[in-house]
């Protein structure tokens, strides 16, 4: 930040730090708000159903202390959202004379549609530097330390790192946002599989990485099967192969979406012509190092088995001894909206997986591994007092 003012380095830094950080929240107040307004809320009234939505049931004065308003307001609001079914007030089970306000099935719908806003994809639109600069700072990308000067940071793309462990917990987030038994990184997080997906196109250097992500996927005897044939949708003829190819359950969303890739794997080793069995398993390590990696761009993949893999085959005049395995879709994610009605919940609803119990042996089959029973600090979760 530029002034003609000097208050010394320390000073500098955090002054200029903390302008950065007031612009870089009013960008993405400004850019949340037009998904909020999209669902007819007002931002109190989104800040309500976000609050219930993560905190439970609560009085009014709780939403009133935490919104720092009055009860009058609380009301006025919580009125108005009642009028729309996304909230009810009720008695509470422990004290009768106490009401408590939740959410509506309509109500937990629309915040768990709220809660998927991507904010990968606000960092996008956010062109400003401050903005992109403090969101790196803050997820320990850059950090500040008192032998970088007031020039050089917070523009400095370097890590400066302590030791194995800082950057260990740099790396692994708390399971607070996923039913998860073990911290996991952030990208595995945010991963997931939608089919609401933009028609916004993708830059051609991003589909790039994509593919040389999958590209250092390693394999058996380093025969890196995989094949992919890629189609924008400026590749016409292409593309509408593709498309045709996926069952109707799955033509409806994907035709959507701005990229389909058909994945291939060769069936034999070259150099001895004989069976390769990890191909299909070799595949799956370069789909999902892409994954990874466009999680990582702020676009999701979602793979799909229902296509006809023999019309592929003959109107792409794929050889012998290449078998198509999966097509999948890649792009921004889109308001779930975008869907038909049916698939709308689906798109919003929880990620699940079994337990590690359920998969996870050393002793003798069926049996959980004694290891899942370790206990860490480094997968502890942060307080959240």
């Amino acid at each position: 930040m530029r002034t003609t003012e000097q208050y010394g380095r320390k000073a500098d830094l955090a002054l200029t730090m903390w302008v950065k950080l007031v612009r870089a929240s009013t960008t993405f107040g400004r850019l949340t708000g037009k998904d909020i307004e999209q669902h007819g809320l007002t931002q109190p009234q989104f800040g309500v159903l976000e609050m219930l939505g993560h905190l439970g049931p609560l009085t009014i004065g709780d939403i009133g202390k935490r919104m720092l308003v009055t009860g009058g307001c609380v009301t006025v609001i919580l009125d108005n959202l009642e009028k729309e079914s996304l909230v009810e007030r009720m008695r509470s089970s422990e004290d009768r004379r106490v009401i408590k306000v939740q959410l509506t099935d309509k109500g937990e719908l629309l915040d768990l549609i709220q809660r998927r806003i991507d904010i990968q994809n606000y960092i996008r639109k956010a062109r400003s530097n401050g903005c992109r600069t403090c969101f790196r700072a803050l997820r320990g990308r850059t950090t500040p330390t008192l032998n970088i000067t007031q020039e050089t940071w917070p523009r400095t793309e370097r890590q400066t790192m302590t030791s194995q462990t800082e950057l260990h917990k740099t790396d692994i987030v708390a399971p607070a946002r996923l039913d998860t038994q073990a911290s996991i990184h952030e990208l595995l997080v945010n991963r997931r599989s939608p089919r609401a997906f933009s028609e916004q196109r993708i830059e051609p250097a991003k589909l790039l990485s994509l593919l040389e992500a999958a590209r250092w996927s390693p394999s058996s005897a380093n025969e890196q099967p995989w094949r992919f044939i890629v189609a924008t949708k400026d590749d016409s003829r292409v593309f509408s192969v593709l498309t045709e190819s996926l069952v109707e359950g799955n033509r409806r969303w994907a035709e959507r979406a701005p990229l389909l890739i058909l994945a291939l794997t060769q069936s034999t080793y070259t150099k001895t012509g004989t069976p390769y069995r990890h191909s299909w398993y070799d595949l799956g390590q370069s789909i999902a190092l892409l994954s990874v990696q466009a999680s990582a761009l702020g676009l999701a993949v979602h793979q799909m088995g229902g296509f006809d893999a023999e019309k592929a085959r003959q109107l792409l005049s794929i050889p012998e001894g290449f078998e198509p395995v999966v097509v999948f879709a890649v792009g921004y994610p889109d308001q779930p909206a975008t869907l038909p009605e049916h698939l709308q919940k689906r798109e919003v609803a929880p990620r699940s997986r079994k337990l590690l119990q359920d998969f996870v042996y050393t002793e003798e089959w069926g049996k959980p591994s004694s290891h899942l029973q370790t206990q860490s600090s480094l997968l502890t979760p942060p307080s959240t007092n």
